[in-house]
């Protein structure tokens, strides 16, 4: 949060939004956050056991008052007697630390209070749990934070309990396998019952489609077909976590690495040099590269990368800063995917309309 603005008319003779000055807009979206949400304690049954690569989300607000929030991996619904958690996190606020721990036999074991608090009383929080073979990974707010052993087998896991001073405006989980599974080519895809007879649907709005969603996962190098291939007005988002000193996103003409397609748009970030560097691949030759410089981005953090195109260029920003315009080489008509390489992780690639509105 950054300031607070008292109200000095009425907001709900508010009807309009204007926007002005020397900018380039990527996106206005209104959300309705609902402060009720869900008061804990909340208790909620896993849909299949933990196994590697399953992901758990929760997002939720602290009360202004809140000491502590536990969040706590557990072998069972029961509470008197308590089942075994086989992780439980423990966000102290009044201690200033996120203690990890099991709790086995009757028996609490040996904690971990290791690590700050990167959270606040009265503010939205994240904590992200991922799966591995031999610990789980936990990111608050979108940083990674720690990593905690198994100590109980992953796959007696089968429920999720959050409690105390909190409001968890969703808690998700995530890498299921979904029932009725089909292939369509190639790609899987699972029933939906319908709930609203097909005859009353007379228009289809799609605002956003997103590839994946996987915090802490992704094999790279990553190729994906973007849907509906590239025109003006399109826009793409990357969301992720950099873990080295550079990273790759290619907008390629077709799938094939070797020999490499050729490359429209090539964008490559480079904390060690300082700069993104953008080029293009024709014939099997690199073109001439273009540079720019004071990358807004670290080792460690999680970055957004956007690219929007426009009938002459494309338009690159990297964490709501710095925008770099690269001319079109090559018609963008024969672009129709994206590669992402280098020691990152990808929690999401997003493909956006903006319609540009004339007046």
């Amino acid at each position: 949060m950054y300031c607070k603005f008292p109200h000095r008319i009425p907001y709900n003779k508010v009807t309009h939004l204007l926007v002005e000055g020397d900018i380039f807009l990527t996106s206005i979206s209104f959300k309705n956050i609902v402060l009720s949400g869900k008061k804990s304690p909340f208790l909620g049954e896993l849909p299949v056991a933990l196994q590697p690569e399953k992901i758990i989300r929760v997002h939720g607000i602290t009360h202004p008052n809140c000491d502590r929030i536990n969040i706590n991996l557990a072998t069972g619904p029961n509470s008197q007697p308590r089942d075994d958690i086989a992780l439980h996190i423990s966000i102290r606020l009044n201690q200033g630390c996120i203690v990890r721990n099991s709790y086995a036999n009757n028996r609490w074991q040996d904690e971990d209070r290791s690590g700050n608090l990167p959270i606040e009383k009265g503010q939205s929080f994240k904590i992200v749990v991922l799966v591995d073979p031999l610990h789980y990974k936990i990111a608050v707010n979108g940083q990674p934070y720690c990593t905690f052993p198994h100590r109980i087998p992953y796959n007696r896991v089968t429920h999720l309990l959050v409690e105390e001073d909190s409001i968890q405006t969703s808690v998700s989980f995530d890498g299921v396998a979904l029932p009725n599974k089909n292939v369509v080519d190639g790609q899987p895809y699972c029933e939906f019952l319908q709930r609203t007879p097909y005859t009353q649907i007379i228009h289809l709005f799609l605002t956003s489609i997103s590839f994946k969603e996987t915090d802490f996962l992704c094999n790279l190098p990553i190729l994906t077909k973007i849907p509906s291939g590239l025109y003006p007005g399109k826009m793409i988002r990357f969301h992720g976590i950099l873990y080295s000193y550079r990273f790759d996103i290619n907008l390629t003409t077709g799938r094939n690495l070797k020999p490499q397609d050729d490359i429209a748009l090539h964008i490559s970030i480079r904390l060690n040099e300082g700069c993104i560097v953008m080029n293009s691949y024709r014939k099997n030759t690199w073109e001439d590269e273009e540079r720019g410089w004071e990358l807004p981005i670290n080792k460690g953090q999680s970055f957004e990368v956007i690219v929007f195109m426009d009938a002459s260029a494309y338009w690159i920003e990297i964490n709501s800063q710095f925008h770099w315009k690269f001319l079109h080489r090559m018609p963008y008509d024969q672009v129709n995917y994206i590669m992402v390489d280098g020691n990152v992780i990808l929690d999401s690639i997003s493909f956006e309309e903006i319609v540009v509105l004339s007046g």
